[in-house]
């Protein structure tokens, strides 16, 4: 243990370091890459199959195969860049996280290798379910903007691959602030889930949907031609522009729906999504002397 007192400092220093903290600590001698274990603090005797005897022993000598083929690339590629590396990995149905950092002579040789292991089990639910609440809309379940380019570009490629177009589909409720305005923000909220419900008829998973803000949506789905991209327009309109009853209530349900197809109307997609929203917007537009208003509904039913 002189290589490592010498590198780490006194067997006291060393033990305040490391020897009561919950992480799994591993010190491991390298050479020519062949990493041998020197120190294990408390935690990782405990947590881990290995006990002090392990000591001087190689990763293959000391740990099963499979764990020792799983270990040896990553302790390579650490002592090999003279960089840090971490790794997560399952086992016995937990997750764990390693971080390997290099130690180094005057030289700037890799004489060693910490492990520090943490268990991050609960930590990586955590994280997926922040990482969910950051990529979708609370009230639709939707997909918010936040993932919107990187969806395209695998979708995209997917149309590549299966040489067919992506249809970029543009939505927007007619009407919302009207209905707001009369009903009431909460029927207008279920204006949006029910619009939203009606999208998933046409738009199934595995095909996204986005949550553009307010009443805006945007639809991707992989379509054999343009024709049959316009079809699925066709039917998006049908679905959503039938009349709805809530609470006694007929409401008026309208959605304009603007198209442009990957790669017909160009492969950047901040050009899609300007000639799908302006196509929209020509629709809305069009739609807009012939809306039906609310003010006949409510009357009827106050």
């Amino acid at each position: 243990m002189a290589v490592l007192a010498s590198r780490l400092g006194n067997d006291r220093y060393r033990e305040s370091i490391y020897e009561d903290i919950r992480d799994l600590v591993f010190v491991l001698q390298h050479d020519r890459m062949l990493f041998r274990y020197e120190y294990m603090n408390r935690s990782a005797m405990a947590s881990s199959t290995l006990d002090s005897t392990a000591y001087g022993k190689t990763l293959h000598e000391a740990n099963d195969k499979s764990v020792a083929d799983f270990l040896q690339p990553f302790y390579e590629q650490c002592a090999s860049g003279r960089d840090a590396v971490s790794f997560i990995y399952e086992f016995g149905g937990e997750t764990s996280q390693t971080l390997l950092t290099p130690l180094l002579d005057n030289d700037g040789n890799v004489t060693h290798i910490v492990a520090i292991v943490r268990n991050v089990s609960g930590f990586a639910d955590q994280v997926e379910a922040f990482r969910h609440l950051s990529e979708t809309d609370s009230l639709t379940g939707f997909f918010n903007r936040r993932v919107l380019l990187d969806t395209f570009q695998t979708w995209s490629q997917k149309a590549n691959d299966l040489h067919q177009r992506l249809a970029i589909l543009a939505l927007d409720t007619d009407g919302l602030k009207c209905i707001n305005d009369q009903f009431g923000h909460r029927i207008g909220d279920l204006v949006l889930i029910e619009h939203s419900r009606r999208m998933k008829q046409v738009v199934s998973p595995p095909f996204p949907i986005f949550r553009m803000g307010g009443d805006e949506f945007l639809a991707l789905s992989l379509v054999e031609s343009e024709d049959h991209a316009k079809i699925r327009l066709s039917e998006l309109r049908h679905v959503c522009n039938q009349s709805w009853s809530h609470e006694g209530i007929s409401i008026p349900m309208g959605m304009s729906v603007g198209l442009a197809t990957y790669p017909d109307n160009g492969t950047d997609f901040g050009l899609l999504l300007d000639v799908a929203d302006l196509r929209m917007y020509e629709m809305k537009r069009s739609k807009q002397s012939t809306t039906p208003t609310m003010d006949s509904e409510k009357d009827r039913h106050v």
